[in-house]
């Protein structure tokens, strides 16, 4: 039997993929989670596929449990080096 390694990577960003219907639960949503003013978060919903965090995978699949309540799509992405 040959085992197979797998290599992780343990940081991954959340993008928000699309904001939804409700643009001002998605807004207090992420500024509660980053804890960033209202001109940030603005400055921030503002930009084509905004990164929200970056965490673990694991992390950030629980954190992204309010977004995507509020109506958000979020995806993972492997995070830059």
């Amino acid at each position: 039997m040959e085992i197979k390694e797998e290599v992780h990577r343990d940081r991954y960003c959340m993008v928000i993929f699309d904001i939804g219907p409700s643009f001002e639960r998605v807004f207090f949503e992420i500024r509660q989670m980053t804890g960033k003013s209202f001109k940030k978060v603005a400055e921030l919903l503002k930009q084509p596929r905004p990164i929200v965090e970056v965490a673990t995978k694991r992390e950030l699949m629980r954190r992204s449990m309010p977004l995507t309540k509020a109506g958000a799509k979020v995806v993972f992405e492997l995070a830059p080096e």
